[in-house]
């Protein structure tokens, strides 16, 4: 991995309740960006899950209310595949071209670190972005946290996310093997 001196600048940090730091950066991607993420068992329903889970971490990042997000890392800044895939826990993944993802979840250049961030995925952060999954339901949480909802009203939300995460994993199919990428 190279070392990059063109650091983007930072738009705004906030600091989750788990003292998690969540860093917006000012960049982008172009189309033919690829952006790869981890693909587990029951993808979909995972990822839901972690959006769901994180929702509240983001608040305040783009707008008051929190953001469903699914992390994933581009192959930009001189990181490359076998980078993030030294480093990924998961034994699949999926790649996508971000042209063929961005008509589905906006994507987000975030910079992540918690007390668990290892040295080696520090150093992946600089490629580190998340999907956003905007629904509509998600503005039953603008104004309070996610568990403060109702069961019907997460479940509502739960269900337009996975609605939203079938088509765009999609896009990054088919599953390969990290092993098998080696």
């Amino acid at each position: 991995m190279s070392d990059v001196d063109d650091h983007p600048p930072i738009l705004r940090v906030v600091t989750a309740s788990d003292g998690t730091r969540i860093a917006l950066r000012a960049e982008s991607l172009n189309d033919d960006d690829m952006v790869l993420i981890h693909m587990g068992a029951g993808a979909v329903e995972s990822a839901a899950k972690a959006a769901l889970l994180n929702f509240d971490s983001y608040r305040g990042l783009e707008s008051a209310g929190g953001l469903l997000c699914v992390s994933v890392f581009g192959l930009t800044h001189g990181v490359t595949k076998m980078d993030i895939l030294a480093v990924m826990r998961h034994g699949q993944y999926g790649q996508a071209r971000y042209g063929d993802i961005k008509h589905i979840a906006r994507v987000i250049p975030t910079t992540i670190i918690n007390d668990e961030t290892t040295h080696e995925m520090a150093a992946l952060q600089a490629a580190h972005y998340d999907l956003v999954i905007d629904v509509p339901s998600q503005s039953l949480a603008k104004d309070c946290p996610i568990d403060n909802l109702d069961q019907t009203q997460r479940d509502l939300i739960h269900d337009e996310v996975c609605e939203v995460l079938r088509l765009l994993l999609a896009r990054f199919e088919p599953r390969l093997s990290r092993k098998d990428s080696s």
